[in-house]
């Protein structure tokens, strides 16, 4: 399910938006709608959302947008609700006016593009990303099957195994290298877009399973605005 929120500021301010702040606001509307389990352990949230769009530089009465997807509709409603009710969210100590909220499903593809960079670690430990620049395909697909699994699993409690790589065609974009501010520590991330991630045949007994990394997103760090998914109908043609 989706939530998507146009919106817009009355001020000239010197601000960037920043993935941090946008998660701490979904965080902040889902701790109101009362889901405090939302922040108990070192658990995967199962949102994703956007990049803003149709551009991340702020500007006076200008409209822009995100989308905030989740396989869990309960997330999705109780952020709306509350985003809804208020009318306003900040971000960072900014005030941000809502112009639109609008849920909506979406129908599953065999063709996607990404909304947000793609982010999958080489060594956490080491706080090292894939980057195509320096690392195999043939990695990036292996390390993406193998944590799509793990996350759906995990949210579904099932064994599920698939025998084949979740997507048989990629058309590369960019690769990405963010900074991001949690408070008074900065740090990059390494990320890549891709205009097409294309599956051959999408078989019935896996579009469970293709809903849900379309709405929980794909790679890792999925909440804080990665790995987020649209699907494309009738690419190429």
């Amino acid at each position: 399910m989706r939530l998507k929120v146009t919106f817009y500021t009355k001020d000239d301010e010197n601000y960037e938006f920043n993935k941090y702040d946008i998660q701490g606001m979904i965080y902040s509307a889902l701790l109101d709608a009362g889901m405090t389990e939302i922040h108990a352990g070192n658990k995967i949230r199962f949102f994703c959302f956007s990049d803003i769009f149709p551009s991340n530089i702020l500007k006076k009465d200008f409209l822009f947008n995100f989308i905030i997807s989740s396989p869990d509709s309960n997330i999705i409603k109780n952020i709306y609700n509350i985003l809804d009710k208020n009318k306003i969210f900040y971000l960072s100590g900014y005030k941000f006016h809502i112009a639109e909220i609008k849920e909506f499903d979406i129908n599953i593809s065999k063709d996607f593009i990404t909304g947000s960079p793609v982010v999958l670690y080489l060594d956490n430990k080491k706080n090292k990303y894939f980057s195509i620049k320096d690392d195999s395909i043939a990695f990036f697909l292996r390390r993406l099957k193998e944590n799509a699994i793990k996350k759906f699993n995990l949210y579904y409690h099932e064994n599920i195994n698939i025998n084949h790589l979740i997507f048989d065609k990629l058309k590369f974009h960019r690769e990405v290298a963010l900074l991001l501010r949690k408070g008074k520590t900065s740090f990059n991330i390494i990320g890549t877009t891709w205009y097409n991630l294309h599956l051959n045949k999408l078989n019935r007994d896996e579009i469970k399973f293709y809903n849900f990394i379309m709405d929980a997103g794909i790679g890792e760090k999925n909440s804080l605005g990665f790995g987020f998914l649209n699907p494309v109908r009738n690419y190429g043609q």
